[in-house]
């Protein structure tokens, strides 16, 4: 699925979105488990990201899990 209604470095949903709830619904989904976008270049020659990888904190951070 496609996200170009949020704005991920505010983490809200653009006022002009189509399908609000279902970016709410994603956004709100993020949050709950402090997952974190970590593709914030455009990774398509027309300079779009389409590349979605989230993690969360812990993943992150824990010499464990490298």
């Amino acid at each position: 699925m496609n996200f170009p209604g949020l704005d991920w470095v505010t983490k809200t949903i653009k006022p002009n979105a189509s399908y609000k709830a279902i970016h709410l619904q994603f956004l709100n989904m993020l949050c709950k488990h402090n997952l974190h976008r970590m593709v914030t270049e455009p990774t398509y020659i027309y300079g779009n990201t389409l590349d979605l990888i989230c993690l969360s904190n812990t993943l992150t951070t824990d010499p464990q899990m490298w």
